[in-house]
């Protein structure tokens, strides 16, 4: 995975010049003016690369697909699950399975790609699948550890396909972005601008407000708790609208929620003293808001201890606004608090 590169706080603190500070830089983008069974977005070299897939449906159900510089044979390799599901192993294939479209529906995806100019390229994605839209309906999810055998070749050309004759709705997007630790000079073509951040002394809630309206959201949250048990709920907006959404702890099988109002739950019941979730957001305004996130939180200080994770997806109902605003309670009832330092800090671009 390959956002380790860029210290996601800089921003809060004293950051480097700008003719020395790398960043992620928008390097190729194509948006459906028709319907397509295939989007091709040509790029330059770049040794990392983040792609951005928001698919607005499909006229019939298909998968999402990704090529890379015209390669159709069997060179692809993939390992997925759906839903927290077992994993399924498919090799000698002919694309990399980033996600699904199987309802005709909206999906939003984020995959990390190593563009290794002397390897094979390996892919980390993470997909929601909305389903019907409003919060009665559970969001899918799919995780995928893939890979193009090519070893030769850096990747120039990406392509979103079905790899049939199902094509993408109007409005389907694929944005590349790309690092190299080369490339000095990128600042001001950042594509995460810093949209916001707050910190906190000891509250019972963390708010960010005021966000400047973009299309893609990169949410970084940390919290720091006081002690006792604490769970984190989360509202958009002022709380208004719906949420579903489902999400795996610690490897356990998928529970789901639906028509939850006003907030949404992101970790479990526990005392945990630190946590950190990091999130993408498709913030379209005539749409439901999709959300991909991670999570990860400790049990306790050490290294005998595992910190626990969650995979979870959120669906907003929301379909006249956009986020414009955060906030993150203490979803347990009695004294709580989140302690100093805890934060919100988001980024965007359209």
């Amino acid at each position: 995975m390959s956002n380790y590169i860029i210290n996601p706080y800089f921003e809060f603190g004293q950051p480097p010049p700008p003719a020395t500070r790398n960043a992620w830089v928008e390097i190729g983008r194509t948006t459906l003016g028709a319907p397509s069974a295939t989007i091709d977005v040509v790029i330059p070299k770049k040794r990392w690369l983040m792609v951005l897939i928001n698919s607005q449906g499909t006229n019939a159900g298909a998968n999402m697909l990704l090529q890379f510089n015209g390669d159709v044979g069997n060179n692809y390799s993939n390992r997925t699950s759906i839903n927290g599901g077992a994993e399924i192993l498919v090799v000698n294939t002919n694309a990399v399975l980033v996600g699904g479209d199987n309802d005709q529906d909206n999906d939003w995806g984020v995959a990390y790609i190593d563009n290794n100019p002397v390897g094979e390229k390996f892919v980390q994605s993470h997909d929601i699948e909305q389903n019907t839209a409003g919060a009665g309906f559970i969001p899918a999810r799919r995780e995928a550890s893939t890979k193009w055998a090519n070893q030769v070749d850096q990747i120039t050309t990406v392509r979103l396909t079905t790899l049939t004759a199902v094509t993408w709705n109007v409005g389907t997007e694929v944005v590349v972005l790309g690092f190299d630790p080369t490339d000095g000079l990128e600042a001001p073509s950042n594509f995460w601008q810093p949209l916001g951040g707050t910190f906190t002394n000891t509250g019972t809630a963390i708010e960010l407000t005021g966000i400047p309206i973009r299309k893609y959201l990169w949410v970084q949250n940390f919290v720091s708790n006081i002690g006792g048990f604490l769970r984190t709920a989360f509202s958009f907006n002022g709380g208004i609208g719906s949420y579903a959404y489902r999400e795996s702890s610690s490897g356990a099988p998928d529970t789901s929620t639906i028509n939850r109002a006003g907030d949404f739950i992101m970790g479990t019941n526990s005392s945990n003293t630190y946590r950190y979730m990091d999130w993408f957001i498709v913030n379209e305004q005539a749409r439901n808001k999709l959300l991909i996130s991670h999570f990860v939180a400790t049990l306790a200080s050490g290294a005998g201890v595992a910190p626990t994770r969650e995979e979870e997806v959120v669906k907003w109902d929301n379909t006249t606004q956009q986020i414009t605003s955060m906030r993150s309670v203490d979803d347990v009832a009695g004294a709580n608090r989140f302690a100093q330092g805890s934060l919100i800090k988001v980024w965007g671009h359209d």
